[in-house]
């Protein structure tokens, strides 16, 4: 095989594509045949063209090493539209880095919108936990102007918008809030109104998208980027509650688990209910955010759910540097939400501000609200078809059926079968 391009892979993609090739092999020295172009189909999809993995498995012959698989893969890549490992020297000076530059200055003029939810029980340190993660009194508790707000007799969802702004970027932060949440004798169907909520704003979202006369320049993103499930620190494993509302929200925002006031466990006591958590996470096929997996080393490592956290209420002040530790009080000592042996604070905070705040706000447009999206125009689409037959095309009967038709015959059909 001859190709044009020079390709460079890094270590690290290296050690994927080894790392892909172990896992086919199943301990075999050499891949080759229908192994071996599956496992090159799999990596590459339709971005390499068919002639060229036949080229690759032919030349295999017998079968090819790890080390060899990398290789061919190295001349592979030269044909390949494959986004992010295609890496291709240029002759010359393209600046390329005032992209950067550009970006950051169209952000600074717009502004970045970023919703989060909070849910979970009352006592769980919520409202502290935020206020102590943005350096503000931003928590809807704070916000009152009571100081005591009874509990609410069903679950409520509650937003408080601020504008926080740190140089020349500003940040229009959305905290969405749940009184009431899993406080009631009865919770079998809290979770319905957080879901509710959710659809809701994608459904505004898309309403805006498919008028004629839209503004996307000017549309506000009340989509939910992120939801932050506080976990009670019971030190056992999840509660049915739990396990019935991560269920039906994973599909629908960035799921992201914290166990709330861990200062009330001991370290053994923490990592043994983190390791608990993690296994009904994947007993019962809940999806936490994972990132798009192609974040630096620093990145990924703080996408190791769940998160320990502890929040803030009292600031020590050491007399000999001047530094101003953030942490809680206790009977025992000071709990300092910095250090890592104490709490996982500091990577929560990086995953939300430093790392994965484009992310979530990326995952929520290009997966959660597609999802969303493509499965109301599949309805409204197989309902019009239900109604007029299938000689109608779909453009024409997106045309003549809306949601809101959709929504109020939903509606007369649930009246009739009461």
């Amino acid at each position: 095989m001859s190709f044009d391009l020079a390709i460079e892979l890094s270590e690290k993609q290296r050690s994927k594509l080894k790392k892909a090739f172990e896992t086919v092999a199943h301990g075999e020295e050499k891949l080759a045949g229908a192994d071996l172009e599956a496992l090159i189909t799999s990596l590459f999809k339709d971005n390499v063209a068919p002639e060229r993995v036949a080229s690759v498995v032919s030349a295999a012959g017998d079968g090819v090493t790890a080390s060899q698989f990398v290789l061919h893969m190295q001349q592979l890549l030269g044909s390949s539209t494959f986004w992010g490992l295609l890496n291709t020297g240029v002759r010359g000076d393209l600046k390329l880095e005032a992209i950067h530059s550009q970006r950051r200055r169209a952000l600074a003029h717009r502004g970045l919108e970023f919703n989060v939810m909070v849910v979970g029980r009352s006592g769980l340190g919520k409202s502290s936990f935020l206020n102590t993660l943005y350096q503000a009194l931003v928590s809807r508790s704070k916000c009152s102007p009571t100081t005591y707000e009874p509990v609410p007799s069903t679950t409520e969802v509650h937003k408080v918008t601020h504008v926080i702004k740190e140089g020349d970027v500003q940040l229009k932060l959305g905290l969405i809030d749940t009184p009431g949440f899993g406080d009631l004798v009865d919770n079998s169907g809290c979770h319905e109104v957080l879901v509710s909520y959710i659809n809701a704003r994608y459904q505004t979202h898309m309403d805006v998208e498919m008028d004629s006369h839209r503004d996307m320049q000017n549309l506000a993103d009340n989509r939910v980027h992120a939801c932050l499930y506080f976990i009670e620190p019971t030190g056992h494993r999840l509660s049915q509650l739990d396990i019935q509302c991560l269920k039906a929200l994973h599909d629908k925002v960035n799921v992201i688990p914290v166990i709330a006031r861990c200062d009330t466990l001991t370290n053994e006591e923490k990592l043994a209910f983190k390791e608990r958590v993690k296994e009904d996470l994947d007993c019962f096929k809940i999806q936490t955010f994972s990132g798009d997996g192609h974040g630096d080393e620093e990145g990924d490592e703080v996408l190791d759910t769940p998160y320990a956290v502890v929040a803030a209420n009292f600031a020590q002040k050491d007399e000999q540097s001047g530094a101003v530790a953030r942490g809680r009080m206790t009977r025992c000592g000071f709990v300092d939400l910095e250090d890592a042996r104490h709490s996982d604070f500091a990577r929560l905070r990086r995953l939300l501000i430093e790392t994965h705040c484009q992310q979530l706000i990326d995952t929520t447009h290009y997966d959660k609200y597609e999802k969303y999206r493509v499965s109301q125009m599949d309805a409204s689409v197989a309902f019009a078809t239900q109604e007029d037959g299938p000689d109608e095309d779909d453009a024409t009967v997106i045309k003549r059926y809306s949601r809101l038709d959709l929504l109020e015959a939903q509606q007369g059909g649930h009246e009739s079968d009461a």
